[in-house]
């Protein structure tokens, strides 16, 4: 049974919260990192991160540089 991001997500963001206090790195760093997970998730559909790959990670950067003129 495939689980949905609403069960998934809280998990997933908790790992990398955690991951980032491991490291040490300050709370406006670990805000900043979940910000832009949260935005990538939403902008692919809100599919986990492990199911995408290099070619997610590419669409969003184009779609940063070209919609949204971020990058």
């Amino acid at each position: 049974m495939s689980e949905t991001i609403a069960e998934r997500q809280p998990q997933f963001l908790d790992q990398l919260c955690r991951c980032i206090r491991d490291k040490h790195d300050t709370l406006s760093t670990e805000r900043t990192y979940v910000y832009w997970m949260k935005w990538y998730m939403r902008v692919h559909g809100l599919h986990h991160p492990v199911d995408m790959g290099e070619n997610e990670i590419r669409a969003f950067l184009s779609y940063l540089n070209n919609d949204r003129q971020i990058v």
